[in-house]
């Protein structure tokens, strides 16, 4: 390829001028595609920060979830152990039960005599004291006067 000398020379400011456009757009475009790059960086950084706060999110939510869990577990096996008391209760023969209605008998008499005889000691404290004031009382109004 010959170079025509004589016509570089005539369209030697139109050539410069060609030359830096040209120069002018691809640095325009290797900016733009450096910003695109950068951008798209961030926009990566970005969104891996937003996975990562998303993951720590649902990580800390799994794990609320699971101690609800494990309460409900305890739950239903304490209300386990409570259905099969009562399911042993249901099952006693009539035997067991007048067994049992009898002690208890027994247990509430004995709660109620003892119950009795304190209520009566503690009434003749209180009435002895009572009397013995209202009789004080009386001798001292006596010797006032």
């Amino acid at each position: 390829m010959k170079i025509n000398k004589k016509w570089l020379k005539e369209n030697r400011r139109y050539f410069v001028s060609f030359v830096l456009c040209l120069t002018l757009v691809i640095a325009l475009l290797i900016t733009a595609n450096s910003k695109s790059q950068s951008v798209q960086n961030i926009d990566t950084s970005e969104k891996i920060k937003d996975v990562s706060e998303s993951l720590f999110s649902t990580s800390s939510q799994l794990s609320d979830i699971q101690e609800e869990l494990n309460k409900k577990i305890e739950s239903v096996e304490q209300l386990k152990k409570e259905a099969k008391a009562a399911e042993n209760v249901i099952n006693l023969s009539s035997e067991q039960i007048s067994a049992i209605q009898e002690m208890l008998h027994e247990e509430f008499d004995s709660n109620n005599k003892t119950s009795t005889v304190q209520s009566i000691a503690i009434n003749a404290v209180f009435f002895v004291l009572g009397f013995v004031l209202n009789y004080l009382i009386a001798k001292i109004r006596k010797g006032s006067s």
